[in-house]
C-alpha cells in the first residue's frame, strides 16, 4: 500500500532538508518544481498550451519556454498567472501520479510549494507544513540565492505566512536548526502512517 506525504512551506524554510531526512528513511522524493520544469519542455502539451494562450512572445527561437518573457506578464496580471497556474497545474499532477504509480515504492514524498493550490493536496494521505522563524529563513535564502537583505525580506513577504501552511496541513515541523528534533518529528510522521 503506497503513502504519500505532502510536504510544503514558504521559502527558506528548510523543506529540502526536510526531504532528505525522509528519503534516508528510504521515502522517494518528488520535487514539484523539477516536474513543473519538465512538463515545459518541447513537444509536451502544457508548452503548447502556454504557446496557445500568451503567444509566440513567450517561446524562444530554439522551441523552448521563455521563461523571462513568461514571468513578466504573470506576474504583473494576477488573472494570466491564474490562467498559467489552471494550465500547469493539471500537468504536474498528472506527471506525479504517473511517477508514483511506475515507481517501486511504498513512501512517497511530494515537496511542493503550492501544494494546495495544485490540487496535490488531495491526492496525500497526510500534509505536512514545514515552518521556521523568519530571521532564519532570511539568513537561509541569502546564503542560497545570493541575495541581499532586501531582497531576502522581499520573498518573504510575498509569499504566504506560517500560519497559513500550518492551517492547511495536517501536521507542522518546526525548522530552527534542530537536527534531532527534525528527526524525532518525521519518525513520528512515518509511524503515524505506518499506524493508520
Amino acid at each position: 500500500m503506497k503513502k504519500i506525504i505532502g510536504l510544503t512551506g514558504g521559502t527558506g524554510t528548510g523543506k529540502s532538508s526536510v526531504s532528505a531526512l525522509f528519503k534516508k528513511r528510504g521515502a522517494h522524493v518528488i520535487d514539484a518544481d523539477l516536474t513543473a520544469r519538465k512538463i515545459v519542455e518541447p513537444g509536451r502539451p502544457a508548452l503548447n498550451e502556454i504557446k496557445n494562450h500568451f503567444g509566440d512572445k513567450v517561446i524562444n527561437d530554439d522551441g523552448t519556454l521563455n521563461r523571462k518573457a513568461l514571468a513578466a506578464i504573470v506576474f504583473s496580471d494576477s488573472s494570466e498567472l491564474d490562467i498559467l497556474d489552471k494550465i500547469t497545474h493539471k500537468y504536474v499532477k498528472e506527471d506525479i501520479l504517473n511517477e508514483i504509480k511506475n515507481t517501486d515504492n511504498s513512501l512517497f514524498v511530494i515537496d511542493a510549494p503550492l501544494l494546495h493550490k495544485g490540487g496535490l493536496a488531495e491526492i496525500c494521505d497526510v500534509t505536512l507544513a514545514v515552518v521556521a522563524d523568519d530571521f532564519l529563513r532570511k539568513k537561509r535564502i541569502i546564503a542560497r540565492d545570493n541575495l541581499t537583505q532586501a531582497e531576502a525580506e522581499n520573498r518573504i513577504k510575498s509569499q504566504k505566512s506560517n500560519d497559513y501552511y500550518s492551517a492547511l496541513c495536517d501536521f507542522t515541523i518546526e525548522n530552527n536548526e534542530n537536527i534531532d528534533n527534525l528527526k524525532e518529528s518525521i519518525t513520528k510522521i512515518i509511524e503515524n502512517l505506518e499506524n493508520n
